[in-house]
């Protein structure tokens, strides 16, 4: 008798660590999706046809999010999951945020045409900001502008390459397209290769080794640029290199 109520007992407390954790389970699961669409193909005022088809597509991603993370546990849900829901659509994942016990909050923002490289055939290949492509066979005059050409070597890995570069200029000199008409890439077996942001002022800047410390390298860029005259900004050629110790240096030659 005595060991039949230990077992009892011993029934009674799994039974209730299971109700925990399931009530704990169906609490903390994701429930509720909310979608803000960053989107540049709407104006600030929108026809009652483009609120629609805004809608639709908010609806179409918040259905696409749900089929992956709905009643998923929401700690286990993260950047990739969320990131995944957009390999091939026409949007981004911009910033996401966990409103506990239920709720995910995602920003998206619609992919950007924004490095166009001519491809053998005369026409161009246009890949967003993050390096995927969007499309092949632009001809020129379909180019969108502000748009940046893509020069030198230019396989996958270094059109990668340009777009976390770009990333951290943008960041550095709070803008991209409207300042940089052309990138240019060379490398090489011989040495680590460069990167250079042709502006559309007329000044180019030179990155030496550009994967290399690259976020201090801009840094020391920037705070060179910010220092030029008018003038100086129209011509001539900002390089940064390492020094001996490792730091940055950047240094205006016209």
């Amino acid at each position: 008798m005595k060991y039949l109520r230990k077992i009892i007992w011993l029934v009674i407390a799994v039974v209730f660590l299971a109700s925990v954790i399931i009530g704990f389970g169906i609490i903390f699961s994701v429930k509720n999706v909310n979608v803000t669409l960053r989107s540049y193909s709407y104006g600030a005022e929108m026809t009652e046809d483009e609120e629609q088809r805004a809608n639709a597509e908010i609806k179409a991603i918040k259905d696409t999010l749900f089929d992956k993370c709905g009643g998923k546990l929401m700690g286990l849900v993260d950047e990739k999951d969320i990131a995944e829901c957009f390999n091939d659509s026409g949007y981004v994942l911009s910033s996401y945020e966990k409103v506990y016990p239920c709720t995910l909050n995602i920003t998206v923002a619609e992919r950007v045409e924004t490095f166009f490289i001519s491809d053998d055939d005369g026409t161009f290949s246009a890949y967003d900001g993050s390096g995927t492509l969007m499309r092949s066979g632009v001809k020129a005059g379909e180019v969108v502008e502000p748009a940046i050409v893509v020069s030198g070597t230019t396989t996958a890995k270094h059109i990668k390459d340009v777009a976390e570069v770009s990333k951290i200029f943008a960041e550095k000199f709070s803008a991209l397209r409207s300042v940089v008409k052309e990138i240019k890439v060379r490398t090489s077996n011989a040495y680590a290769g460069y990167m250079e942001f042709v502006f559309r002022s007329g000044i180019t800047l030179h990155i030496a080794d550009y994967s290399n410390l690259t976020a201090a390298k801009m840094q020391a860029a920037h705070n060179l640029f910010i220092m030029l005259t008018g003038e100086q900004k129209l011509s001539g050629t900002i390089v940064v290199n390492l020094r001996s110790d490792g730091t940055a240096a950047a240094y205006y030659s016209y």
